[in-house]
């Protein structure tokens, strides 16, 4: 049973790795990193088991946080970016099914910002502009922790947007 549910979670990992490819890193996606200042990030809910694993929230976020202010983003606090305008939110999800031969795991970020409808102004709403996955994986039970490089090689991925969308003569 454990054998078909693992194999079932990665045909669909697949396709939604191959859906949301399609939508990630391109010129428009990019042009929306344009003047972005700030973010706040998010890491999403992630199952108890990896947790006890080795895997943890807070250490994904400190790794994407240290790796944004490297690259000269202002990283807000959840009552920072309340107050601040034009700034967007970062989320990292980490999906995962444990097997007896370890984590089936999927990876996304995504950054969303407000945006207005150009038939309506006055509608103000937030929507992902840029986002990429890192795709499906494997890794070992004493391995969780190969999931942080790649977790921070898809936000290699933004910073590589965010930087082509701010170059140093903008900063």
């Amino acid at each position: 049973m454990i054998r078909h549910a693992a194999g079932s979670l990665l045909v669909l990992m697949v396709s939604l790795f191959s859906l949301s490819a399609a939508q990630g890193d391109g010129e428009v996606p990019r042009k929306t990193l344009t003047d972005l200042r700030s973010v706040l990030v998010v890491i999403g809910d992630m199952e108890s088991d990896i947790q006890q694993d080795g895997l943890s929230q807070s250490q994904i976020r400190t790794d994407v946080e240290l790796k944004l202010r490297q690259a000269g983003i202002n990283v807000l606090s959840e009552s920072e970016w309340s107050a601040k305008d034009g700034s967007g939110i970062l989320y990292v999800g980490v999906g995962s099914l444990k097997t007896p031969a370890g984590y089936a795991y999927d990876l996304s970020l995504k950054l969303e910002q407000f945006v207005f409808l150009a038939r309506n102004p006055g509608v103000r709403t937030l929507a992902s502009t840029w986002n990429a996955t890192g795709g499906v994986g494997l890794v070992g039970l004493n391995r969780v922790d190969t999931i942080r490089d790649h977790i921070r090689d898809i936000v290699d991925e933004f910073m590589n947007a965010y930087l082509a969308g701010n170059p140093k003569s903008r900063r």
